[in-house]
């Protein structure tokens, strides 16, 4: 497993590491609607914070590696704006407001539809 999957998968400490050395993904890493979901599930169990799920978000929307499946078709990748939306309402609370188990449980029916 790369850094970059390592940090898809929520490991805080490696984004905190991709960060600092403002380390760019050589390879594309494909982000499915499960590894939202999983995070999801991480914060609903106390495992993650709600400031956690914002920088994890932040942090994939912003690393220039991270596609979702025939990225370079736009007739397939239509069917995952709804998982980009989740994520960037995940990265900033301070426009689409504090997380709840409502709003998670949402994304999650989002996320299972796609």
């Amino acid at each position: 497993m790369t850094s970059f999957e390592e940090a898809l998968a929520g490991n805080m400490t490696t984004i905190q590491l991709l960060k600092s050395l403002h380390k760019q993904a050589e390879s594309e890493i494909i982000v499915m609607p499960k590894n939202i979901e999983s995070i999801l599930q991480m914060y609903l169990l106390g495992e993650r914070s709600a400031s956690e799920l914002k920088d994890w978000a932040g942090f994939i929307l912003s690393s220039e590696g991270y596609v979702c499946p025939n990225w370079d078709i736009d007739e397939l990748t239509d069917r995952y704006e709804p998982m980009w939306e989740i994520l960037q309402q995940l990265a900033m609370p301070e426009i689409h407001g504090q997380l709840s188990s409502q709003k998670i449980e949402t994304y999650l029916q989002t996320l299972a539809s796609i």
